[in-house]
C-alpha cells in the first residue's frame, strides 16, 4: 500500500507508492524533488509530406532523447 505525499504545499497531494516513500511515522510530511525537466516540439509538418514529417520527427526524438526529459508534448497530432 502507497502513501499519500504533500509536495509543496496542501494543493498537491498526491499517491505515491511505496518503493518511492521511504518508512517513516504517517504524520511525516515528504518532500519529493520540485522540479520537472519538460520538452515542447513543435514539429513544423509539412502538408502531404509524411515521410519527411516522419524522418524529422524521428530526428527530433533522438535529440530528445539524450536530454532525458520527463515529459514530451506534441502540440501536433497529425504527420500529413
Amino acid at each position: 500500500m502507497g502513501n499519500w505525499v504533500t509536495v509543496n504545499g496542501p494543493s498537491s497531494t498526491v499517491y505515491c507508492p511505496p518503493s518511492i516513500v521511504p518508512r517513516r511515522p504517517p504524520s511525516t510530511v515528504y518532500r519529493l524533488p520540485s522540479t520537472m525537466r519538460l520538452c515542447l516540439i513543435p514539429l513544423k509538418t509539412i502538408p502531404r509530406r509524411p515521410r519527411r514529417n516522419w524522418r524529422r520527427f524521428q530526428s527530433v526524438m533522438e535529440s530528445v532523447g539524450t536530454r532525458k526529459p520527463d515529459l514530451v508534448c506534441l502540440p501536433e497530432c497529425a504527420f500529413t
